[in-house]
């Protein structure tokens, strides 16, 4: 379900949820996935974004307003201490997903 434009990433994206095969009652089970996915778009409460804390600071870098010596400093603890441990953990999570298209 289309979920709107990644923020981040200005790609768009959707919500999906899969119903396992075999599921009893399947139809039955889908329609409340699908309810609560367009509760989710409706309420704005799904992830707006795949992007990960790397993606996040690096939109930031290029839009704060800061000394080249600072810059240069915090370019240099983001590549040294940040992205080596955080920079892939993505900014959302749960069992909805979104994806890029």
């Amino acid at each position: 379900m289309y979920a709107g434009q990644d923020p981040i990433a200005k790609r768009p994206h959707y919500l999906t949820e899969t119903v396992p095969a075999g599921t009893t009652h399947i139809d039955t089970v889908a329609e409340k996935v699908l309810t609560r996915l367009l509760n989710q778009v409706d309420e704005r409460r799904g992830p707006r974004t795949n992007a990960t804390v790397g993606q996040l600071i690096d939109a930031y870098l290029e839009v704060v307003d800061i000394d080249r010596t600072t810059m240069r400093g915090w370019r240099g603890k983001v590549k040294n201490h940040i992205r080596p441990q955080l920079g892939m953990t993505p900014l959302t999570k749960g069992k909805t997903r979104c994806h890029d298209t």
